[in-house]
């Protein structure tokens, strides 16, 4: 067993109701994706998400490894305040420090941000520790 451990990633935003620029920290994992024998040339901070039931990416990151986005399984998806969207499944594998996971992946014309979801990536590993005091995720592949 391998544990790799990854600190919490800084992200700016505005803040929609005072309009101030802020700083909020999350939990990102940075990924390489591959599929059909593709593999992406850059890693992607992908928010480690306890509430997302399954991977879900942006359709254009499928895309740019060959995927014809649409030929996957269609699948409809409830977001946050009921929000549905369409979504299509693909096998790919996510490379995690030195790790492959072997797994499914939603991809959507409407998502921005790639998470990682309960299901095909926090149930394929050994272990996972969050400790939100000292920031960080601890995963055992």
């Amino acid at each position: 067993m391998r544990d790799v451990t990854f600190y919490y990633i800084p992200d700016i935003y505005t803040d929609i109701s005072t309009g101030k620029t802020v700083e909020i920290l999350r939990p990102k994992i940075p990924v390489r994706l591959s599929a059909n024998f593709n593999t992406s040339k850059v890693l992607i901070d992908c928010l480690f998400d306890t509430g997302s039931d399954r991977n879900l990416f942006p359709a254009d990151w499928g895309r740019s490894l060959g995927l014809k986005i649409e030929k996957g399984k269609k699948v409809k998806i409830g977001g946050i305040g009921g929000k549905e969207l369409i979504a299509y499944t693909h096998k790919v594998t996510l490379h995690i420090q030195g790790a492959k996971i072997v797994t499914e992946a939603d991809f959507s014309n409407e998502q921005n941000t790639p998470l990682l979801g309960r299901i095909g990536f926090m149930d394929k590993v050994e272990e996972i520790i969050i400790n939100e005091k000292k920031r960080y995720i601890k995963i055992s592949f």
